[in-house]
């Protein structure tokens, strides 16, 4: 009955132990450094589903020259989670992510190809 009791109490109280995930504040310069990473990683991916026209290859020997197309892709939706779930689930980090990646895919349009390429480095890095 007592290991039932302490099972339960292990349970019960795990999950607030391993609380990681804290409140995206758009005036941390480390919380706005990630919403821009994933904003960049958001436009990473569109592009390798072929939603945006990018060249991909380009892209993928200038950050990751020894992997394929699905294992590079895989990579960035990694770390894209990775920036995602450091945070809780929030509208004004969504939104604001979003807003990015309007931003990014712009200055691509109005600049070569080697503005993602940059901004994704700095992401890595």
């Amino acid at each position: 009955m007592k290991k039932i009791i302490l099972l339960a109490l292990i349970l019960i109280t795990t999950p607030n132990l391993a609380f990681s995930e804290v409140d995206y504040d758009y005036k941390n310069p480390l919380h706005s450094a990630d919403k821009d990473c994933v904003g960049v990683l958001s436009v990473v991916r569109d592009a390798l589903f072929g939603d945006i026209n990018i060249d991909t290859n380009k892209l993928k020997a200038s950050v990751s020259p020894d992997t394929s197309l699905a294992d590079f892709l895989s990579e960035m939706s990694s770390l894209q989670d990775k920036f995602i779930l450091k945070y809780n689930r929030s509208r004004q980090f969504n939104d604001h992510y979003r807003a990015h990646k309007i931003l990014v895919t712009n200055r691509i349009s109005t600049s070569s190809g080697d503005y993602l390429v940059e901004e994704l480095l700095k992401c890595i890095a």
